[in-house]
């Protein structure tokens, strides 16, 4: 194999690499994201729930 197609692969090898590790540390970003958003989706609705418990307390 020559040196320049063997350089060529090292060099395609690399930016794969690089690639990927972007990919994921993006993919983790946006999975973090959705995390908080999932966290605070699920705080209003405990304070949802809480507001209908005092609701139906009220109505008895």
């Amino acid at each position: 194999m020559s040196p320049s197609i063997s350089n060529a692969k090292i060099a395609n090898s690399d930016s794969i690499d690089k690639l990927t590790k972007c990919l994921y540390q993006t993919a983790n970003i946006e999975l973090g994201k959705l995390t908080a958003s999932i966290n605070s989706a699920q705080a209003e609705l405990n304070l949802l729930m809480q507001e209908i418990q005092k609701l139906q307390g009220k109505s008895v």
